[in-house]
């Protein structure tokens, strides 16, 4: 028994530690506390007096940003419409070329034509068709004509 309390005492004692200990962080953390909230004020006050100053500087540098862009603006647009003009003087001339030379091709293919043997020599499966049915034709004539001359039995 005497092992028992001397567990539970144990156990109370390790208690009370803990809770002390949390109390002194407790009271440490506050403490911190009421030491940033003093340092915030004294920096916003002092971060006020700079805001107004960096308030007034990016509005400073907002009207030079737009005062810039107005004038990019106004030099694109210029730009934009020199180009539009010389593209299309471009596209004019370009398109009386093409004119020209899709005239000249549809001549030169009208005015020479291919001749027959040529087209046939050109085709290669015409030619295969040949190659196989001329010897057909000639061997089933010659085939025919032998039959012929036999002489007829009596």
């Amino acid at each position: 028994m005497s092992d028992e309390k001397s567990l539970e005492q144990q156990k109370r004692e390790a208690a009370e530690k803990a809770k002390e200990l949390a109390k002194k962080r407790l009271a440490e953390k506050q403490a911190a506390a009421k030491q940033t909230e003093v340092t915030e004020s004294e920096a916003e006050s002092n971060d006020s007096n700079a805001a107004d100053a960096k308030e007034l500087a990016k509005k400073k540098a907002a009207a030079a940003a737009k005062a810039k862009a107005a004038a990019l603006a106004k030099q694109k647009a210029a730009e934009q419409s020199a180009d539009n003009k010389e593209m299309s003087e471009r596209s004019v001339d370009d398109d009386k070329e093409l004119a020209k030379k899709k005239a000249a091709e549809e001549t030169t293919e009208e005015s020479v034509k291919i001749p027959a043997m040529q087209r046939m020599l050109d085709n290669p499966f015409l030619l295969l068709f040949i190659g196989v049915a001329m010897p057909t034709v000639f061997y089933v004539l010659w085939g025919v004509m032998e039959i012929a001359t036999i002489p007829v039995a009596q």
